[in-house]
């Protein structure tokens, strides 16, 4: 299941995901602009514990990204530099 918008066929605003079809459950959270990832993003391991962060310009991975354990600690960090 997800919950977003879409302006002009594109998707735009705030965008999240579930896990099977469950509403109380997140998998992935983030926005889009005309289409395109845009800013942070997040994602969740089933049990509702953050999975990663992840920042994004016009859909490429852009900035620090941030991967977590499933009990929480973090467990690793790399800088992305997108390059046009």
């Amino acid at each position: 299941m997800l919950e977003g918008h879409y302006h002009q066929n594109k998707k735009e605003g705030l965008w999240i995901y579930y896990y099977y079809s469950d509403d109380r459950n997140k998998q992935l959270e983030g926005h889009y602009h005309n289409d395109e990832k845009e800013g942070l993003w997040i994602s969740y391991y089933l049990n509702g514990i953050k999975e990663s962060e992840r920042h994004y310009y016009q859909d490429q991975r852009e900035g620090l990204s941030i991967l977590y354990r499933n009990n929480g600690n973090k467990a690793s960090e790399k800088y992305y530099h997108y390059v046009t």
